[in-house]
């Protein structure tokens, strides 16, 4: 799971939204989506500055999960 980074609120922007990565794919490159909450205001993340946060997850955990087992 690849979510943006834990207790390091950024001013412009609300979070980054979290998504779940297959590790079939995980060599692959992809995008952070964030929400901007002062559109027209730069936000930028300086050299070394967290820009995400990845929580690994044991394959099919998170559909155990949902299905109640």
């Amino acid at each position: 799971m690849v979510q943006g980074p834990i207790n390091r609120p950024k001013d412009g922007i609300a979070r980054a939204l979290r998504r779940d990565r297959n590790r079939l794919v995980a060599r692959y490159s992809f995008t952070m989506n964030w929400m901007f909450t002062r559109p027209g205001t730069p936000v930028r993340f300086e050299k070394g500055e967290p820009c995400c946060h990845i929580f690994p997850v044991r394959c099919g955990e998170i559909e155990r999960h949902r299905a109640g087992a």
